[in-house]
């Protein structure tokens, strides 16, 4: 066989074989790119456990003691709608209405409860609930959020001391409260410490942190490559070399011979 025909046949074996090679590498790089993006997504997912472990945790503390506060607060707020008495109304009505029994067994309950206040000190607590009940008809159907309850319930707790004759009689007996000694037990047991309200910051942080997180996350779930993509880059690389080194490469070697040859003396 002529030396110049073995030297053709010898370069366009290594030619075959170079284009082999540049397509194991495109699939390698691709895979080592898909390695660095699985680890990545890893990590963040770790990120995301841990976080919603530690939001868990401390919701979990805030909560034993946000749950009673919220149930109070609405209670209330569902009972001042109904317009209900207090113990205050219910003993000037009685005093009012000359119902002995009544009047006598609420000005026996003064020696355990301390003086009885005038109507006019109810000016606090009307200030406290002011924001959950407005007094008008429309005052139930408005959503309140947790904070306006929590700023009611700390309004009320600030003022626990007066609050036993003023409070609706059923929120009284809902949360057994019999008198001003429980209320302000009451209040003292439920209300939020500093540490616990800055619970709360923290609880927002996470949350915060957590989406932020499950952001980058998705964002990077969306680039993974697959072993199914990572063929099929393979596989377009493969073919896109061998069109560049055979049929485009033949016809701009046939068009280069026809120009050369149409020159030719």
């Amino acid at each position: 066989m002529d030396r110049t025909i073995k030297k053709k046949i010898a370069k366009e074996v290594l030619l075959l074989f170079g284009i082999f090679g540049v397509t194991i590498l495109v699939i390698v790089g691709i895979w080592f790119y898909s390695l660095i993006i699985d680890n990545q997504i890893d990590k963040q997912t770790t990120k995301i456990y841990n976080e919603k472990r530690d939001l868990t945790e401390l919701s979990d503390i805030y909560n034993s003691k946000f749950s009673k506060i919220k149930e109070f607060t609405t209670f209330l707020k569902t009972k001042e709608d109904e317009h209900w008495g207090s113990n205050l109304s219910l003993y000037l009505t009685s005093k009012e209405l000359n119902v002995d029994k009544a009047v006598r067994k609420f000005e026996e309950e003064q020696s355990i409860n301390g003086k009885i206040p005038n109507p006019s000190d109810s000016i606090d607590y009307i200030t406290c609930i002011r924001p959950i009940h407005t007094g008008n008809k429309w005052s139930k159907y408005l959503q309140y959020t947790d904070k306006d309850l929590l700023d009611v319930w700390n309004c009320l707790s600030s003022k626990k001391e007066h609050l036993y004759y003023f409070l609706p009689i059923p929120v009284l007996k809902e949360f057994n409260i019999s008198n001003k000694t429980d209320l302000v037990n009451f209040f003292d047991k439920y209300s939020l410490t500093k540490d616990e309200l800055d619970i709360q910051t923290q609880i927002n942080s996470l949350n915060s942190n957590i989406e932020s997180l499950e952001q980058k996350r998705n964002s990077l779930q969306n680039n993974a490559i697959s072993g199914d993509d990572i063929f099929r880059f393979g596989m377009i690389s493969l073919i896109t070399l061998l069109i560049l080194a055979y049929p485009i490469r033949f016809i701009f070697l046939t068009i280069k011979w026809a120009i050369r040859t149409y020159r030719e003396p």
